[in-house]
């Protein structure tokens, strides 16, 4: 993706795209319009990642029009490590002095 004046960007999808497609937003501002219906996945993508990736200093701005429908399937990322496969002790949850209302 190239990016326009101060690092930022503008996409409009006004067609129905029906083949995988994920969006990676590594940096800047991209404003992104939804026109018509669209899946996103991340069945094909490498590395595994999610569908939609926003790096930390990146910024999306996503528009999706009235009536259309957005789909978003990450469910092919691959499985991660486990603490416990990493040596971690595990066990509760350690309480400070003062309790939180979720911790009641």
């Amino acid at each position: 993706m190239i990016l326009g004046p101060e690092g930022k960007s503008t996409l409009v999808f006004s067609e129905k795209i029906n083949d995988d497609f994920c969006f990676d937003i590594k940096s800047g501002e991209v404003t992104i319009y939804i026109d018509n219906d669209m899946t996103l996945t991340n069945e094909n993508v490498v590395p595994k990642r999610s569908a939609i990736n926003i790096e930390p200093n990146a910024k999306l701005n996503l528009y999706i029009a009235k009536g259309v429908t957005l789909t978003v399937n990450s469910g092919f990322g691959e499985k991660g490590e486990t603490a416990e496969d990493l040596g971690a002790k595990g066990g509760p949850r350690r309480l400070g002095r003062n309790k939180s209302t979720l911790d009641r």
